[in-house]
């Protein structure tokens, strides 16, 4: 957990940045679902092996208003885990629960 955990975004600005940045790896996450445990791991081992790519990460529960936004903003109905590579501010690609995984994300980032 330690490369995506310095990664959390804290509010509307935070997501603002992510949203308009040029690329970037967007994951919806629960603290208290294995599932989504299961979706960090895949995360933050895809992360390590691409040190090049921009990432973060919100906690569900705990930051609701901001989960809401992401849905409003993307058009992209919440599910938890859920995993969103942003290119240039549109969705290119999303995934959730056990469709996220390392070669998932290596084959939606890549190009």
């Amino acid at each position: 957990m330690a490369r995506m955990k310095e990664r959390q975004l804290q509010d509307s600005v935070d997501l603002e940045a992510a949203l308009g940045a040029h690329r970037y790896l967007l994951l919806k996450h629960s603290k208290t679902c294995g599932i989504s445990a299961s979706a960090y791991k895949a995360v933050d081992a895809f992360l390590a092996a691409h040190t090049d790519v921009a990432s973060g990460w919100i906690e569900v529960r705990e930051q609701r208003p901001l989960s809401n936004e992401i849905e409003a903003r993307t058009g992209i109905p919440h599910e938890s885990p859920q995993a969103f590579w942003i290119v240039d501010g549109q969705v290119a690609w999303h995934a959730s629960h056990f469709d996220i995984s390392k070669t998932a994300l290596a084959d939606a980032t890549a190009g």
